[in-house]
């Protein structure tokens, strides 16, 4: 009982990046800190996915062939089914300049790429903490 009041509560994010490696394991890392995690290895199809799969969180790569996290970003936040939901970019660019973008298209925050996993999840984790999304 315990156990599935927990699964409930989970916070599910969606991870979208098209470097596989640095996708499995940041679905790895977030998987040990307690989120559900959906993955997408790219930009292709992205903007439905949203939709059907409903996360609280979109983790978006910036830098990806095709639509740019950013642009994506842009997309799902003007779609108003998804109002209420928590955007964040995340690239290996310079802090400042992953920030910088993120404010432009609204995003929650903004997480740089580290090779970490302890200092990638607190860097998750205190975005997040900035918005509680309401239980769908």
């Amino acid at each position: 009982m315990i156990e599935r009041k927990r699964d409930y509560l989970r916070k599910k994010v969606l991870v979208v990046d098209d470097d596989v490696v640095w996708l499995t394991l940041v679905q790895a890392w977030l998987k040990l800190a307690g989120y559900d995690v959906v993955t997408r290895g790219g930009s292709l199809g992205t903007v439905a996915a949203v939709r059907e799969i409903r996360p609280d969180f979109v983790l978006f790569d910036i830098n990806m062939p095709g639509l740019s996290g950013d642009i994506l970003a842009s997309l799902v936040a003007r779609d108003s089914a998804n109002a209420g939901l928590g955007i964040v970019l995340c690239s290996s660019y310079n802090l400042n300049e992953i920030r910088e973008r993120a404010n432009h298209v609204g995003a929650l925050g903004a997480v740089q790429k580290v090779p970490n996993r302890h200092e990638f999840v607190a860097q998750i984790e205190k975005i997040f903490a900035l918005k509680s999304p309401s239980p769908k």
